[in-house]
């Protein structure tokens, strides 16, 4: 899962390296979705990195957050 709050360039760096130490047979890539409700929406309102209208539509597969490191490109 990539796309949580406080995650930095250099998190996700580390978790390509992880990938390519394990050598799994599989990956899955997940973007991070902030559910209402939650913790860890709690944490991305304080943070301000919510953008105006969460869409549930498009969880996990579209980019959510205002993220410093990361384009939602």
């Amino acid at each position: 899962m990539i796309g949580l709050p406080g995650e930095a360039l250099a998190d996700f760096k580390e978790t390509i390296e992880l990938n390519r130490t394990c050598l799994p047979d599989e990956t899955q890539l997940a973007i991070f979705f902030p559910y209402p409700g939650t913790d860890l929406y709690r944490t991305c309102k304080e943070m301000d990195i919510l953008p105006p209208n969460l869409d549930s539509r498009f969880e996990r597969s579209t980019p959510n957050l205002d993220l410093k490191d990361f384009s939602n490109q």
